[in-house]
This record gives C-alpha cells, sequence and structure tokens, in this order.
C-alpha cells in the first residue's frame, strides 16, 4: 500500500485502514520513528459509555437540539401507540 505526502506534509489515511482501527475526523495518533521506519500508532481515546449502578450512560455531548430529538421520538411513539400498524 502507498500514500503520497502532500506539499503540506499530510497523508491519506485509506478508508479500508481508517475503518479497520476506527479512525475518525479528530482521531489521535501517535508518530514513532525506528529506523528507517515511520509508525502510526492509534491512540485509546475515552469511550463516552461507562457503567452507573449497572446502568450503560452516554457522556457524550449531544449533536443538534436534543429537547426537540426527544420530542420527535416520542411524538412517532406515541403514533405507534394509538394507531398499530399505521406509518
Amino acid at each position: 500500500m502507498e500514500a503520497t505526502i502532500d506539499k503540506y506534509g499530510r497523508i491519506l489515511i485509506p478508508q479500508r485502514l481508517r475503518k479497520l482501527f476506527g479512525l475518525r475526523a479528530g482521531a489521535v495518533l501517535e508518530i514513532k520513528e525506528s529506523g528507517q521506519e515511520i509508525r502510526l500508532k492509534p491512540l485509546e481515546q475515552d469511550s463516552p459509555l461507562t457503567r452507573k449502578n449497572g446502568v450503560l450512560v452516554c457522556s457524550a455531548e449531544p449533536v443538534g437540539d436534543i429537547v426537540e430529538m426527544i420530542a420527535k421520538v416520542r411524538s412517532e411513539r406515541s403514533k405507534k401507540v394509538i394507531n398499530p400498524g399505521r406509518e
């Protein structure tokens, strides 16, 4: 596998490898040199999921308007309960 360095010193990590290692924009990589090699190692990032009193809790920041999202989900759920089978 080959990659080309652009004029800013950047390389593109192929999509297959990004998916394999779970790399997304903002992921942090450790760079090590060893002889004639450059090694990139993904640094483990803390998962936003933790267990509190046996319950899985997400501590990530919500994207978008969380109040509006909750209202939409509740409305859709209510429609299914009131009119089952109709969508």
